[in-house]
């Protein structure tokens, strides 16, 4: 017996006629009929009552229906948690405090594993370190190691903040600054910048932010705005400041303790003090 002849019987069932079914299931009339046949031959009794021009179910064959369909149900229900389960396991659940670490996390794990599908949100730290707990999330990107039993954080990188100044502003030939030398200053700043929000925000409070929200305005605004912009010297920077139009920038570091923050990879261990098998195999070169 097999899942096609459990359709096939099912099918006939539902539609009423093997003419029907077999227009349904996209076959002949007579590779149906054959199927019915051996499926019969297999169960020792008729499941059709076959005339001249019709044929219809016996009682036999109401109830093979009835737990063919019962068995296709499970069946399919076997299926779809087989696949939920092994979408689960080439999916990597990460919650993160800021986007830089996120990427540097997802490229590794689209160069480590092929296939891999990396599912993420932001998130505070409140947040990150509940739903970590929980076990919503596979890892957390976060500002701080996790001291609790049962978890490993590993630092991953460190990401310092820039300020993009144009060329014809005061500050412009300065080596360094710090945040009190722009406080008051006007801003253009993409909205999806993480935990940095909050910190410049707190340490510029008499300046005004410009936030888009959208990137590729964001973009498009940048190289002919006098509003200041930040950067910072993670790959992918937030404002593009590498891309060309933006010659009539220039980059200048700030120097505060608050402009600079180092990030950790948290996971959850197992019994033998392992974390997920993603993580294992991206340690390498996560560590690097």
């Amino acid at each position: 017996m097999t899942i096609e002849q459990l359709e096939h019987i099912a099918c006939v069932a539902r539609t009423g006629s093997i003419s029907r079914a077999a227009a349904e299931l996209h076959m002949s009339q007579p590779a149906l009929s054959r199927s019915v046949r051996r499926l019969e031959e297999e169960l020792g009794c008729d499941l059709l009552r076959r005339t001249a021009n019709s044929s219809a179910l016996t009682e036999a064959g109401r109830i093979a229906a009835d737990y063919a369909d019962d068995l296709l149900r499970t069946y399919r229900r076997m299926r779809d948690e087989l696949s939920s389960l092994e979408k689960r396991r080439r999916t990597l659940r990460v919650g993160t405090c800021a986007p830089a670490p996120l990427w540097r996390v997802t490229q590794l794990v689209v160069e480590t594993l092929p296939g891999t599908i990396v599912a993420s949100e932001s998130l505070d730290a409140q947040h990150l370190e509940r739903t970590l707990m929980e076990g919503t999330l596979d890892a957390a990107i976060m500002l701080r190691p996790l001291a609790l039993p049962g978890f490993i954080s590993q630092p991953i990188m460190t990401e310092s903040l820039s300020v993009l100044l144009p060329r014809t502003h005061p500050l412009a030939t300065k080596r360094a600054l710090r945040f009190r030398d722009i406080d008051g200053e006007a801003f253009l700043v993409y909205a999806n910048i993480g935990f940095w929000r909050d910190v410049v925000e707190r340490e510029l409070p008499h300046a005004t932010f410009l936030w888009q929200d959208d990137r590729s305005m964001f973009e498009m605004l940048l190289p002919t705005s006098d509003a200041l912009a930040f950067s910072t010297d993670a790959s992918g920077p937030y404002t593009a400041h590498e891309s060309d139009g933006l010659d009539n920038r220039v980059t200048v570091p700030l120097v505060d303790a608050g402009a600079r923050a180092t990030f950790y990879l948290v996971y959850r261990t197992n019994e033998h003090g392992r974390g997920p098998e993603f993580i294992e195999r991206m340690l390498p070169r996560l560590s690097h």
